[in-house]
């Protein structure tokens, strides 16, 4: 008599593999043998994992086939098993497979695509957040500027590729030009994903910017954000202009004083 955890291994290796000879003993077959009930319990994982995956990567879908997604789908669904009963989480990482499977190919970058569709996935059901308090933050000391650390929104996700990935999402777009050559040797792409207003929006960012937004998320103080974001500068980077046009948008929403050095 198997244990109930040992049950649920033999079930999924069911489904996964087709490996039945553990659990078929314990299928009620109720005028269905075993192996068609088994059947009929891999059909739907498999389908149901295929239509969560395409709903999350249609760019993806849109520059392989439909075809040759399923294939990949059912590939990825064995070697990356959904950890959750929640469906929304199986593309999680999609992103590692393609990036195994072809990162040193002509088709890596495939891999950003999927980080890119899949930031949106998170963004879409990320927390909602307050504005930033701007009087709260007008208080502070101004030697105590140099101090901040801001926090940005929940909805907020930050993808940097050497692919023109922006380009790629967009022109897969339903709207979009699919017809539009991509020259994937063009460099790379610096993007910014946020939900504002009830939507999604993708936008491309410099360089200074990205480094800039990318330090405050790691918990960087205003003034080491500023230093990275100045590195990666040709010119004097405008860390007020930055600072309103992340605020005005949404993407700063928060913010807190980091410790003295």
């Amino acid at each position: 008599m198997l244990l109930l955890p040992e049950l649920q291994k033999a079930f999924s290796a069911a489904l996964l593999f087709e490996e039945t000879g553990t659990i078929g003993p314990y299928v009620v077959q109720n005028g269905i043998e075993a192996a068609g009930r088994l059947r009929i319990y891999r059909n739907n994982a498999r389908e149901n994992f295929l239509a969560a995956l395409r709903a999350s990567f249609p760019v993806l879908e849109r520059l392989v086939g439909a075809d040759y997604f399923r294939q990949l789908a059912l590939q990825y669904m064995q070697r990356f098993p959904s950890p959750s009963g929640n469906l929304h989480h199986v593309g999680e990482r999609l992103p590692t497979y393609l990036q195994r499977r072809f990162g040193h190919t002509e088709y890596a970058y495939f891999q950003d695509v999927a980080r890119l569709e899949w930031a949106c996935q998170e963004v879409l059901v990320a927390d909602e957040y307050p504005e930033l308090d701007l009087q709260r933050l007008a208080a502070v000391e101004p030697e105590e500027c140099g101090r901040l650390c801001f926090v940005l929104h929940p909805a907020v996700r930050l993808i940097a590729s050497p692919f023109p990935v922006l380009q790629i999402w967009s022109a897969n777009q339903p709207d979009g030009d699919i017809d539009q050559v991509m020259d994937l040797r063009q460099g790379g792409e610096q993007v910014l994903v946020q939900r504002a207003r009830e939507k999604m929006e993708l936008s491309g960012l410099s360089e200074p910017d990205f480094a800039f937004l990318t330090a405050i998320s790691a918990g960087e103080t205003l003034a080491a954000a500023t230093m990275t974001a100045a590195d990666r500068a040709a010119t004097e980077f405008d860390v007020g202009h930055a600072l309103r046009r992340h605020v005005s948008a949404g993407v700063i929403v928060d913010f807190h004083l980091g410790a003295n050095r």
